[in-house]
This record gives C-alpha cells, sequence and structure tokens, in this order.
C-alpha cells in the first residue's frame, strides 16, 4: 500500500506505475533505515525491477496492468506471512503462472460484476424500448446467472414469456416476485 496522504491509502492494485515506482523507493528507503535483512532488500529490489520491466506493464490490455499490481501486493502478503517460516520463498523472480492466475481471477471478477451490472440496469429500463437482440443478450446473460434454460428457445415469438421468466423466476428479479428460478 501506498500512502495517499497521511489520513489515507491507496491499495496497491491502485496505484499508477509511476505511484507504484515512487512508492517502491520509498518502501526500499524505509527499509534500509529499520535495518532490514541486506539479502530481503535486494529481494524486494529486483522484484520490483521485474514487476516494472515486465511486458504487461506497457500493454494497452488494462486487465493485464492491474493483474501486476495486484499480484504484487498478494505476493509480498504472501511472503510477510511465511517469510518466518520453513515455507519462506523469494520475490525475487516473477512467477508467470500466478500472475496469469491472477488475470483470470481479475477477467472473472470483472465479468461478474458486469452481468450484475446488466441485471441491475435491466431493471430500469421499460421492455417496450428494447429490440429483439438486445432483449435476447439481458434474457442469455440473466438466465446464465440462475442456471435456467428459458434462454434456450429465445426467438422473437418467445419473448413475452422471457418477460414473464425474467419478471417472475429469475433470482436477479426474487425481490419483484419473491420466488427463485425453477
Amino acid at each position: 500500500m501506498s500512502t495517499h496522504s497521511k489520513l489515507s491509502a491507496v491499495p496497491d492494485e491502485d496505484l499508477t506505475f509511476k505511484q507504484f515506482g515512487q512508492a517502491a523507493i520509498c518502501m526500499l528507503e524505509a527499509m534500509r533505515y529499520c535495518n532490514w535483512d541486506p539479502s530481503h532488500i535486494e529481494m524486494f529490489i529486483s522484484f520490483w525491477g521485474n514487476i516494472e520491466k515486465h511486458p504487461w506493464q506497457y500493454s494497452c490490455i488494462t486487465h493485464q496492468q492491474r493483474a501486476l499490481l495486484v499480484y504484487q501486493e498478494q505476493q509480498c502478503l504472501n511472503w510477510h506471512k511465511t517469510v518466518s517460516s520453513p515455507n519462506a520463498f523469494s520475490l525475487a523472480v516473477v512467477n508467470e503462472m500466478m500472475l496469469i492466475t491472477t488475470l483470470n481471477d481479475l477477467k472473472d471478477s470483472t465479468d461478474e460484476q458486469q452481468a450484475k451490472f446488466i441485471q441491475e440496469v435491466s431493471l430500469t429500463i421499460p421492455v417496450v424500448l428494447l429490440s429483439y437482440h438486445t432483449l435476447h443478450l439481458m434474457v442469455h446473460t440473466i438466465c446464465q446467472s440462475c442456471h435456467c434454460t428459458a434462454h434456450d428457445i429465445c426467438t422473437p415469438c418467445h419473448c413475452a414469456a422471457h418477460i414473464n421468466h425474467i419478471l417472475h423466476h429469475c433470482t436477479a428479479y426474487a425481490a419483484l416476485s419473491h420466488t427463485q428460478c425453477h
């Protein structure tokens, strides 16, 4: 974590790479001031240097950039938890498999957030204003989230049935109907 002001902190994953670089320098200075083991300081220099020069930092895919910062935050926490145990490990080299796992977790989280957003927004859009294609996409997304099969029969003549399904059966709309998806 980097300090944003004296009263608030910004999680590492929310930093820009410029802020991350500045925070790493401050952290290394603090480590030296507190007389950390020189081998640990060297390990962090290598680790943060590898994060800063990793190809994903320059990617136009924001998930890859964010994954680097989330990965480094998680790995630093894990290192601190294990440093005094037999499970201690070195951060000097980026674990590419863990980095890919972090990226996939971020993508999954984003997909879930988007599905939730579609469900919430669809409650506020009058159905008569939706095209068949838009309605089909919304029904398909909502039905996938509650694991039902109503979207399998989606044709223009079934729109009314799908609207009814959304309003009366899907878990996402249980607040309206007080029922669960069958």
